[in-house]
Formats: C-alpha cells, sequence, structure tokens
C-alpha cells in the first residue's frame, strides 16, 4: 500500500506568513500606542469595513490636521516613519539618532487613553479672561512690539475670542493635555500679548472640544455660539491650531527673526462659508501686515478647502479666522514666539 506524502508548504510561503504575522502584531502594538480612537486612522479602518458608513457620515474635512493615518502605522510598524534620506540615516545610524536627541527630553501630558481627556464641557473653568500664568512677556525693546499700538484695557467689552477645535494638538509631541506642550498653552502667550502689551480684551476658551476628533466642530461650534448669544459678535473669533507635517518638513514651517526661531503661521478659509469674502479679506490684510513687518514669518500661503467642515464655523462670524501655528514638529517655544507676533498684527489690525 503506497503512502501518499503531504505536500510542503513552499519556504517563501512560510517566510511571507511568519512576516505577515510579526507585522500584524507590531502593527496592533503601534496602534494601541498612539491611542487611535477618534482619529483618521480608526475612521478609515471602519469605513473599510463599513462602507455604509462612510458614505453617510464620514467628513474627510474634519480630519485636515491629522497626521496618523493607516499608512503612517503601517510605515511605523515597519518601523519606517519618513522615506525622507535624513530620517534613514538617523534611523539606521545610532551615533547620529543619539546626536539628534540630545536636547529631547520626557514630556508630561501624552494623552494615554481616553479617559486622559475631560469630557466636553462648557463652564467658568474653560474660560480664561484675564489671568494668565507662566507665560513670558514680550520684550517691548524688541523689534515685535510697537506702544504706539496700545490702548488701554476694558475687559467689559471684549474684543476677540481664542478657542481651539482641536484642543489636544501638541508641539514635539502628536496629542497631550498638557497646555505647557498644546496649542492652549500657544493661545495663552496669544491672549496675554493682546492684553498686556496692546489693551485687547480677550476670552480665551480652553473647552476640550476633542474627545471626539469627528464632532471636534460641532462641540467647538456650540462653544462659539454660546459665546455670540451673550455678548455679540466680536471684532476677531480665532480657532487656533497647529498643522501636522513630516519631520523632514520642519524647515518649511520654521523661520528665523530677530534672532529667535518661529513656528511659521498660516490661515485656512473654505468656500462653502457665505462669509467666505469676508474671510479671505480679513486673512488677507494680516498676512500682508505680516510681510511687511516680518518677511517670512507666513507661510506664503492662504489654505482654501472647497468644503469645510461646518463651515469651520466661519460661518457664525465674518471676524472668524482659522490659523495654523507652526506644525507637530515645532517645538512649544518656537510656537509660543509666534504667537507674540501674531499679536503685533492683530493690534495692527483692531487698534489702528
Amino acid at each position: 500500500m503506497q503512502v501518499k506524502s503531504r505536500k510542503k508548504i513552499p519556504i517563501e510561503l512560510g517566510i511571507f506568513l511568519i512576516f505577515l504575522v510579526i507585522f500584524m502584531f507590531r502593527f496592533i502594538q503601534v496602534t494601541l500606542e498612539k491611542n487611535v480612537i477618534g482619529n483618521l486612522s480608526y475612521v478609515q479602518l471602519l469605513n473599510k469595513g463599513m462602507p455604509l458608513i462612510e458614505a453617510t457620515y464620514y467628513d474627510k474635512d474634519a480630519y485636515v490636521e491629522s497626521n496618523v493615518t493607516i499608512k503612517s502605522l503601517a510605515l511605523e510598524a515597519l518601523n519606517i516613519k519618513s522615506f525622507h534620506p535624513i530620517d534613514i540615516v538617523l534611523n539606521e545610524v545610532p551615533y547620529f539618532d543619539a546626536l539628534s536627541r540630545i536636547s529631547t527630553v520626557e514630556k508630561p501630558g501624552y494623552i494615554n487613553k481616553i479617559s486622559d481627556i475631560v469630557s466636553f464641557s462648557l463652564n467658568d473653568q474653560s474660560i480664561d479672561m484675564k489671568e494668565q500664568t507662566q507665560v513670558a512677556t514680550t520684550d517691548t525693546s524688541s523689534g515685535v512690539y510697537d506702544s504706539s499700538l496700545k490702548k488701554e484695557l476694558d475687559q467689559s467689552v471684549p474684543e476677540v475670542l481664542i478657542y481651539h477645535t482641536h484642543t489636544a494638538e501638541g508641539y514635539s509631541i502628536n496629542d497631550t493635555t498638557d497646555e505647557n506642550l498644546n496649542v492652549v498653552g500657544v493661545g495663552d502667550t496669544l491672549a496675554k500679548e493682546l492684553e498686556e502689551n496692546y489693551g485687547i480684551s480677550v476670552i480665551h476658551d480652553k473647552t476640550m472640544h476633542s474627545i471626539s476628533y469627528n464632532d471636534s466642530y460641532k462641540r467647538s461650534r456650540e462653544t462659539v455660539q454660546s459665546y455670540l448669544a451673550k455678548y455679540g459678535n466680536f471684532k476677531l473669533i480665532i480657532d487656533l491650531h497647529r498643522d501636522a507635517v513630516s519631520e523632514s518638513s520642519k524647515s518649511a514651517v520654521t523661520t528665523n527673526i530677530n534672532g529667535e526661531d518661529l513656528a511659521r503661521f498660516m490661515f485656512v478659509v473654505t468656500k462653502n462659508n457665505p462669509n467666505y469674502d469676508a474671510s479671505v479679506s480679513l486673512a488677507t490684510r494680516l498676512t500682508e501686515k505680516s510681510e511687511e513687518l516680518f518677511p517670512g514669518l507666513w507661510r506664503g500661503k492662504l489654505m482654501t478647502y472647497n468644503r469645510g467642515s461646518n463651515y469651520f464655523n466661519q460661518d457664525l462670524s465674518a471676524n472668524s479666522l482659522l490659523v495654523e501655528i507652526g506644525a507637530n514638529c515645532n517645538t512649544p517655544q518656537e510656537s509660543n514666539n509666534t504667537a507674540r507676533y501674531l499679536a503685533r498684527l492683530i493690534a495692527e489690525e483692531l487698534n489702528r
């Protein structure tokens, strides 16, 4: 009786299967570390599995600043964070990588789980109208400040509203609730500069709007509407964000003025906004003044989308702008430096 021998699995297939298992294990590990719940990669995975949800609910413009995608997770799982040659050298030659990290310190406040984020609420603790702490004041002898723009502060009539749709966006880190490292801290600097150096009364709202990324604009819209109902219109409403770019693109979002490094800024508008023309006009005046006073600080483009999520709330006021100060690869210091320059530009617009 002849016994048939079982077919052997080709060695190539075996290697591929082993590689696939290792890759999937690593992919899951990276995904858990990134806490992707509510972020773009998470939504992409859901959309692939449930196309009906994508067709009826997915709003891609809500994720314009998200740099955590399925592609980025897959590349990191393969230990490839960028195809830029410098990044590859840093990754493959430990000596150079060590040199690049000498100044790197542990950054507290990283969001490890969704429960670390305080649920959405609008209350007195969310608002900072006057007292700002741990924010350096502008050196009035520097090239940033202009004393002729200062007026007497009247806090009974708020002129500027600052808020953050993506409240946890961090600098030198992805997402964090630590205000020393995220856009809220930059908002603190901007508010303090406007009040102390230019007499412009500010409401700085710190409500956590991005506990669910896809609902961020819905939540921040409620915040803006509540302030408009209470105070009427503001002379300027700023939704302060930071951009998301690769580490190799840092030179494109960084400049040096008056001997200090600054994160470059840009404005974002959307064509489906009923106040589109007014938004463009306001952004143009500010960027032209920026080019006149601080060449290179503006990124040189007005980022325009055909359709913005909830109009980026810019339909609520003709004086509303979304500003991106720097990007994830900029440092908190670079971004806070920029806030001082932006305060000067705002004073040029409001106090002339």
